[in-house]
C-alpha cells in the first residue's frame, strides 16, 4: 500500500511540476486560436544589498524610487524560536513605517522573485514578493505571494496562495494599462481535483475576483494522470460548488495588514 501511494504521489508531483510557464494547462489553453489579451508590464526587482541565503543572520534590502517617495523594503530572517521565518517590512527613507515586519515565508532559500508593477488604479508602483512555501517537493510550485498595494495612506499588504506565479500571468483585461492577475489554484471537492483559473483585480488596497472581464473565466480543468483524458462538462451545481470552494480558499488565505 505504501509503495502504491508513493508511486501515485510521485506521478502527481511530475504532473503538477509541468505547470511552470503560465497559469494554465498548455494542452487546454483558456483562449481559442492563441488570441490572448495584452500582457501588462511586470518589472523584476533586484536587492540593493543581500547576505548569503545559505548562512545565518540573513538580511536583504530593496530600494525603490516612485515619484517623490523613496521606499526601503527589508526581507530579514528571524531565527527566534516560535517566530522563525522570513519577515518583510516597508518604510520610507525618512523613517515612516508603512508595513511592520510581516511573515511572508520560512527561509531565505524560498525567495522566488520580487517585482513591481502598476496593479491598482492610482498610478503608483505596487509590489509583489513571491515565496516558495518550502514544504517539500510534493508542493510542486505552491507559493505564498504578498502584494504590496499603494493606498491613500501609504501601503497595505495582501497575501494569497499561488502556483508558479510568472510575469506572463498578468494581463490588461480592463485595457487601462493596469494589471489583472490570472490566478491559478488547486481545488479538491473530495471526489475530483481541479486546476481553477480566476481573474483577480486590484482596487486600491483590495484584491477582488473579477471574472466578468473575460468570458473564458472562471475555468476548471480536472487534474488527471491520464494525458489523453478530455475535459469534463460540469453541471451548474458543480460549478457553484467549485466557486464557493475557491472563494473560501482565497479569502481564508487573504491576510491583510489593515
Amino acid at each position: 500500500m505504501f509503495v502504491k501511494t508513493l508511486k501515485l504521489a510521485l506521478a502527481l508531483c511530475m504532473l503538477l511540476s509541468s505547470f511552470t510557464a503560465n497559469a494554465f494547462d498548455k494542452d487546454f489553453p483558456p483562449y481559442p486560436n492563441g488570441k490572448f489579451p495584452l500582457h501588462c508590464a511586470i518589472h523584476s526587482l533586484k536587492p540593493y544589498s543581500e547576505s548569503d541565503r545559505h548562512k545565518g543572520n540573513f538580511k536583504s534590502r530593496y530600494l525603490v524610487n516612485d515619484k517623490q517617495t523613496r521606499l526601503v523594503f527589508d526581507l530579514n530572517m528571524n531565527y527566534q524560536k516560535g517566530k522563525a521565518g522570513m519577515y518583510l517590512s516597508v518604510k520610507n527613507t525618512t523613517g515612516k513605517v508603512y508595513i511592520k515586519p510581516l511573515k511572508v515565508g520560512w527561509h531565505p532559500t524560498n525567495i522566488r522573485s520580487v517585482y513591481w508593477a502598476y496593479l491598482n488604479k492610482d498610478n503608483k508602483k505596487d509590489y509583489i514578493v513571491n515565496m516558495d512555501t518550502g514544504d517539500g517537493y510534493l508542493s510542486a510550485g505552491r507559493e505564498n505571494t504578498t502584494f504590496i498595494l499603494s493606498t491613500g495612506k501609504g501601503y497595505t499588504a495582501r497575501q494569497i496562495g499561488s502556483y508558479h506565479l510568472q510575469p506572463e500571468d498578468f494581463y490588461d483585461y480592463s485595457t487601462d494599462n493596469k494589471c489583472e492577475y490570472l490566478h491559478q489554484s488547486l481545488l479538491n471537492t473530495g471526489k475530483q481535483t481541479y486546476w481553477a483559473y480566476n481573474i483577480l483585480q486590484f482596487i486600491g488596497g483590495r484584491i477582488i475576483v473579477k471574472n466578468q472581464l473575460s468570458r473564458y473565466f472562471p475555468k476548471w480543468i480536472p487534474l488527471t494522470l491520464d494525458p489523453s483524458a478530455q475535459p469534463v462538462k460540469l453541471s451548474a451545481r458543480e460549478k457553484q460548488q467549485l466557486n464557493r470552494l475557491y472563494l473560501k480558499q482565497l479569502y481564508t488565505s487573504l491576510v491583510s495588514t489593515d
